[in-house]
């Protein structure tokens, strides 16, 4: 019973994750992090790195608020390859290593070859969003 409670919990929130992702805030990259640093690169951009896990509130709270938003994703789509990526899962927990992301989310800004540039914890208005952006930008 408990696994198809886990199942049902599980599919709900990739089918939420994705039905936000479609929308008009960040497109993300879909690839992996090598690969998104080969387009930041190519493209001479930063990368953002949204740092996440499935079941954490502060995540699901900036999917559906803040990076769902219209200006978020002017911004961001046009100043950077963004990346979402689950802590959890896949790349995630080297990635967690390799960065020190502990806690969720974590807001990751790299250079474009992945070096750290800034990240932060938490969760964000629009407009602190967009300023840590900004600030990012000019590191």
């Amino acid at each position: 019973m408990n696994k198809f409670i886990l199942l049902l919990v599980l599919l709900f929130s990739i089918n939420n994750l994705s039905a936000q992702e479609s929308n008009n805030g960040i497109k993300f990259f879909e690839g992996t992090l090598e690969q998104a640093k080969s387009k930041a690169l190519k493209e001479s951009k930063p990368i953002f790195i949204f740092c996440r896990t499935v079941w954490d509130y502060g995540s699901k709270k900036m999917l559906s608020d803040v990076l769902t938003n219209d200006e978020v994703g002017a911004f961001f789509n046009e100043k950077y390859i963004n990346l979402t990526i689950d802590m959890e899962k896949g790349e995630g927990p080297s990635v967690a290593i390799e960065y020190d992301v502990t806690a969720y989310p974590f807001l990751l800004f790299t250079n474009s070859s992945g070096k750290k540039i800034q990240g932060s914890y938490g969760l964000e208005t629009v407009e602190r969003f967009i300023k840590k952006g900004e600030e990012a930008l000019k590191k």
